[in-house]
């Protein structure tokens, strides 16, 4: 996992906001790299965060699946990725919002989408996600999992945003 910085976040950024496809590889690989020590030499099921529909409208493609399929294609012989979650209810952009607000906006707005739950049944499951910035996307995706019987073996990110501490924060 990188910080989400210099050409780590242009290269997100551009996937992501400027439908950029041609960087999918790259950050596939950047996620299956992040994957692998969970993996540990084995198949696993790569189930991505969902978007937002109306994200995914706007970008005119699911950016999170892409980066999930590209990272299957670098692990261990029979890893897939499965679009098992969906957003089940309106939720605002997270751009801006502090941890409480984003946990509260995605509380219940995630769910196992029903024709998936034998897909994963028995499967060694990694929930991924292309940034990590305060968890609660990983946790509402973890929830709805568990929820339907699915007991993912971890989660994994190309980068996190670093939260930097001021030095009064540091000095107290």
């Amino acid at each position: 996992m990188a910080d989400h910085e210099g050409v780590v976040r242009e290269l997100l950024t551009a996937h992501k906001d400027r439908g950029r496809r041609d960087v999918t590889a790259v950050l596939g690989a950047a996620l299956a790299r992040a994957v692998e020590p969970l993996a540990a030499g084995r198949a696993v099921v790569l189930v991505p965060v969902p978007s937002s529909p109306a994200a995914g409208r706007r970008r005119g493609y699911d950016h999170a699946v892409d980066l999930a399929r590209a990272a299957a294609r670098g692990l261990p012989g029979g890893s897939v990725a499965v679009p098992a979650l969906a957003r089940v209810r309106r939720t605002v952009d997270q751009a801006g919002l502090g941890a409480a607000a984003r946990a509260a906006n995605l509380a219940g707005a995630v769910a196992l989408r029903p024709s998936v739950g034998t897909v994963l049944s028995g499967r060694r499951v990694v929930i991924v996600d292309d940034l990590m910035t305060t968890g609660s996307s990983i946790a509402e995706a973890t929830r709805a999992l568990r929820a339907a019987g699915v007991a993912p073996i971890g989660a994994a990110v190309i980068a996190c945003r670093v939260k930097r501490l001021t030095r009064s924060a540091v000095e107290g």
